[in-house]
């Protein structure tokens, strides 16, 4: 049963942390944003309790359960709230609301900008909460594994492989809940896509100025895949949130010198690895800070230069060791040592890269970044690129007085975007991790553009104003144009059954899914799935879920149930085509069609080796006789 106190728990678990958060960070810099606590204490609250419940999870026993959740919230909150009573205040809380609303009224250029991001970020929340779970990689990732830890009360051995972050929150949410309940779940990549926003306004505000920042966040929340992205309940943009703010607190480093920003960077980097392996390459671009800050400044006059660059080191680099290390040691220890990274599957890997369009990646994906954005991220990527590479120039020779922020941000790019430009390119949704930077990068050609139109076109302010709002609506109205939908069935059909929106939007699948339930039984028929979505669906079922090559390992099977992409898997990109298993996919001696949607069937098993010759012809001879083909 649904909780009403969930309504209360539910934000608490993502900001339970602010007020110590606040606490420490204006102990050293009174004049610290108040958006920039927040998002520091998003980050640190989702990390700290997911962190929490993990080696609560591996505890001998059930220990996991809402009680030592809200145990693990409560603590952190009190001793906030111990060591920072004013950060209950309400006149400050009233004033700064106040004044967001009054920089939001005064339709300018920055508040139409912040419009569009409130525009932007409506879609995402009316579709990603309209829907349950509907992601393919949540269904069979992601959400099967919040599902075992949620039943088990622990993380048992085969929750494995990718990190726990966000199973953990979908966990620490249904715990509030009273009941696993997708919806609330979701509410995680909503809030990371929020944070994702609110981070790279900060780089951008710090690098460039508050204009700037505005641009790079609105450009994030205009791009199509993030908008679909954050629907689904994947873990790029949960993992780009924490990143972007580890970038911003190591280059205010790079500025302050200060422990507290490199550690706060290594936490937060550690947070985006506890969350997705994927962020592993900024392990070495952290690691380069340092040396590349004694390189730059090698020519002034600062007071124990290594001193500064070996404890920056060590920040970065042990907070994100110790919180997500002991994850892929277990990795290794549960299934060896090749398997402490988990990787994409083979078929993935052996796919169709970008090739050279790849180095102008969103020229290469102009769906995903949007038609008209492509080019100004385009126009961004060349012209940081060039900065950078002046900029590493002037380090090397020592001449640099400056942050040189886009060395700085093409050291975290780099890395990156070749490891998935040479192995993943097959996918833009990857590039997420990289997009806030590249937004930053593109704010510049797009604010000198901006600016040279207002200084040398002179039209009323109101009729700025209406073509500023019906360009930003327009690039709105394209970028989230594939989850409009969820918008308008929110509107016209609230009262749906998940059953009912699930048939809407995975349509055979679920389909698939509910003749299972409703025809087979979950005590004596054994599954052999093909699509591993359906295994979330399934859970009270006996199942594998398998691509099978040989007949013989259908054996102890009742039924096997086909995927969509069965004839995209079983091509000659694998070698698959050839296998035993294929050349009789259709064998109506080896498999009974009992039910078809789509295309795709539920078969069930009649043997598990191949028939003899014998055996056709008689089988042909019955065909005959009955008249059939």
């Amino acid at each position: 049963m649904f909780s009403p106190f969930a309504l209360i728990l539910i934000p608490g678990g993502y900001l339970f942390l602010w007020p110590l958060t606040d606490r420490l960070l204006r102990r050293k810099d009174e004049a610290v944003s108040s958006l920039q606590i927040g998002l520091t204490a998003l980050a640190l609250s989702v990390g700290g309790l997911s962190l929490a419940m993990f080696w609560i999870g591996l505890l001998p026993g059930r220990w996991l359960t809402g009680l030592s959740t809200l145990a693990v919230v409560l603590g952190g909150l009190g001793i906030g709230l111990a060591l920072n009573r004013r950060w209950l205040r309400p006149e400050a809380w009233r004033a700064y609301w106040k004044a967001q609303w009054r920089r939001l009224a005064r339709l300018d250029t920055e508040s139409l900008l912040l419009w569009t991001m409130i525009g932007a970020a409506l879609i995402i929340y009316a579709h990603a909460v309209y829907y349950p779970f509907i992601g393919d990689d949540t269904l069979s990732r992601y959400g099967l594994q919040a599902q075992i830890i949620y039943a088990e009360h622990r993380i048992p051995p085969e929750v494995w492989g990718y990190p726990p972050l966000a199973p953990l929150t979908f966990v620490a949410t249904w715990f509030a809940a009273g009941q696993a309940n997708e919806h609330l779940a979701k509410l995680f990549p909503v809030i990371s896509a929020l944070g994702t926003l609110g981070a790279t306004f900060l780089i951008g505000r710090q690098t460039m100025g508050r204009r700037a920042g505005l641009l790079a966040a609105t450009l994030v929340a205009l791009t199509p895949m993030f908008i679909r992205n954050a629907t689904l309940a994947y873990t790029d943009i949960p993992t780009a949130f924490p990143l972007t703010l580890a970038v911003f607190y190591a280059l205010r480093w790079w500025e302050s010198g200060r422990t507290q920003d490199a550690t706060l960077s290594g936490v937060l980097f550690g947070i985006a690895l506890f969350t997705k392996q994927s962020a592993l390459t900024w392990l070495a671009s952290l690691a380069a800070v340092p040396p590349l800050w004694l390189l730059a400044t090698r020519r002034h006059p600062y007071l124990q230069r290594w001193r500064r660059a070996a404890i920056g080191l060590a920040g970065f680099l042990l907070p994100a060791a110790l919180i997500a290390g002991p994850w892929y040691v277990r990795n290794g220890l549960i299934a060896g040592g090749s398997n402490v990274l988990p990787v994409a599957g083979l078929y993935h890997l052996l796919g169709n890269k970008t090739g050279w369009p790849g180095l102008i990646p969103s020229l290469a994906w102009p769906a995903d970044f949007g038609p008209a954005l492509a080019w100004v991220y385009a126009a961004g990527w060349v012209i940081g690129i060039l900065r950078a590479v002046r900029q590493g120039r002037e380090a090397v020779r020592g001449r640099q007085a400056e942050t040189p922020a886009d060395l700085l941000l093409l050291g975290f790019i780099l890395p990156y975007w070749l490891i998935w430009w040479l192995r993943f390119s097959f996918e833009a949704r990857f590039l997420l991790l990289i997009l806030p930077l590249m937004a930053v990068w593109a704010a510049r050609p797009l604010e000198w553009t901006v600016g040279q139109i207002g200084a040398r076109v002179r039209l009323p302010r109101l009729l700025w104003q209406a073509a500023g709002a019906a360009l930003l609506l327009g690039l709105l109205l394209r970028g989230g144009y594939d989850r409009l939908g969820g918008l308008y069935r929110a509107i016209t059909h609230p009262f749906a059954s998940d059953d009912e929106r699930l048939l809407y939007a995975k349509g055979r699948l679920y389909d698939l899914i509910l003749y299972v339930r409703n025809n087979l039984d979950p005590e004596r028929d054994r599954l052999m799935l093909m699509d591993g979505r359906m295994a979330y669906y399934l859970r009270d079922y006996d199942t594998v879920v398998m691509y099978p090559t040989r007949l013989s390992q259908l054996e102890g099977f009742d039924y096997l149930i086909h995927s969509s992409s069965i004839f995209a898997i079983y091509n000659a990109r694998l070698g698959w085509n050839t296998s035993e298993f294929y050349q009789h996919v259709w064998d109506p001696l080896i498999f009974e069609p009992v039910y078809e949607s789509g295309g795709v069937h539920i078969m069930r098993i009649l043997r598990t080796d191949v028939p003899t010759p014998e055996e056709y012809e008689a089988y042909r001879e019955a065909q005959e006789a009955q008249g059939g083909p």
